[in-house]
């Protein structure tokens, strides 16, 4: 009977073995606010922590910047687990500007121990000379994107306002997901909605893994630029696998049960 018991407790825990997880390395990003950048010229502070559990190496950070932005890209290197890096961005701003509120993607660049590469996009809005509350709103659709496929990542918009709007999208992806296009241009009706679509598909992206993707919406009226981002998610599947894969859990628990069962008989 004693052996019984542990030979069902054995096969358990090997079973927990097979659904432990990896190391892994996450890269969190914060950004200090900046209230209004009223001025042509501002350090941004940014803190890069690795949430994982093995370090992140050859990590670097640019800043994917509007039209009359600049900035120099920091160089973190190595980046222990749990061991905050912060960082600044000196960015000027180009007087052609007008005020306004405008989009900014961190894109950190990282590798693994086997010098596999990674990247993550991370987005914040910036307030130059005054804030610009946008009217217009937008949802990423999920998207589940076999390797060596395409498939549609869809935005949708909203237009809150009560006068038309043309507003400008652009997408921003980590370099493992890449589009047909980045950029394109929607026209709303009043507090009307639409939908984009351009085709993605990965690109050196690792079956299993999930990239957050953004995408920017953007206008000019009376004089001030307003802007918001939306985010979603790229899941990378194997197409093969995938049903496979879905109900894996529940036929070990059956599995698991059967084994039991016949146990008990045998007593």
């Amino acid at each position: 009977m004693g052996r019984r018991k542990l030979t069902i407790t054995a096969f358990f825990m090997l079973l927990l073995a097979g659904f432990s997880s990896a190391a892994y390395i996450r890269i969190d990003v914060a950004v200090e606010p900046i209230s209004v950048i009223s001025a042509g010229s501002q350090d941004l502070k940014a803190t890069f922590t690795n949430l994982g559990d093995e370090p992140a190496y050859d990590v670097q950070a640019s800043l994917l910047l509007p039209d009359g932005f600049q900035a120099q890209p920091v160089f973190i290197g190595l980046l222990q687990p749990n061991t905050p890096s912060t960082q600044a961005f000196s960015i000027s701003i180009d007087e052609s500007n007008i005020p306004g509120t405008y989009p900014i993607v961190v894109k950190t660049h990282y590798a693994d121990a086997n010098a596999y590469p990674f990247t993550t996009v991370y987005p914040f809005v910036v307030h130059y000379k005054q804030p610009a509350p946008t009217k217009v709103r937008g949802l990423v659709k999920e998207v589940s994107l076999p390797p060596e496929k395409k498939r549609d990542l869809v935005l949708e918009v909203t237009n809150l306002d009560a006068k038309p709007q043309t507003v400008s999208v652009r997408l921003y992806l980590p370099d493992e997901i890449v589009a047909d296009q980045y950029e394109t241009e929607i026209s709303l009706d009043a507090q009307g909605t639409g939908s984009v679509s351009i085709p993605i598909k990965a690109f050196g992206a690792l079956p299993g893994s999930t990239y957050v993707v953004f995408a920017s919406l953007e206008y000019e009226e009376a004089g001030l630029h307003y802007s918001i981002l939306s985010g979603g998610m790229v899941k990378v599947v194997e197409e093969e696998e995938e049903e496979t894969i879905e109900y894996l859990p529940m036929a070990a628990l059956i599995l698991l049960v059967g084994m039991f069962l016949y146990m008990q008989v045998k007593k």
